[in-house]
């Protein structure tokens, strides 16, 4: 059974509308609107992101390098975050259902992605 604010942030997000927008209709905060909205689209209540196939480590690797800027990990990433905040991103990870953090953070850029593209 689906919850009020899962239909509500669905009927918005198939109108257009942001995950800021929504999270404001909902009373509620943009990361718990995104875990609704990525939920949503687990469960086929929502059309999923559109994914282009993934590229080689040295494709990506020639792209960073192009930029100047470094691939770095996920490891190297929980180190710059206090304990709280770790735990806060493995709970959010664990509440939609991500078994990598990886896989969480995809997640988030992919929803900040499609929110930007609505915007142009």
């Amino acid at each position: 059974m689906v919850n009020n604010a899962t239909k509500i942030a669905v009927e918005m997000r198939l109108a257009g509308h942001s995950n800021t927008e929504i999270a404001s209709a909902l009373g509620k905060s943009y990361t718990s609107t995104t875990n609704i909205i990525t939920a949503a689209r687990k469960a086929g209540l929502l059309p999923p992101i559109k994914r282009s196939p993934l590229p080689s480590r040295t494709k990506v690797s020639d792209e960073l390098r192009r930029i100047g800027i470094s691939r770095g990990t996920v490891g190297a990433m929980c180190l710059l975050l206090t304990k709280e905040q770790r735990f806060w991103l493995y709970t959010e990870a664990r509440k939609i259902g991500c078994t990598t953090l990886s896989e969480y953070l995809a997640e988030l850029v992919r929803d900040e992605y499609e929110q930007q593209g609505a915007k142009k």
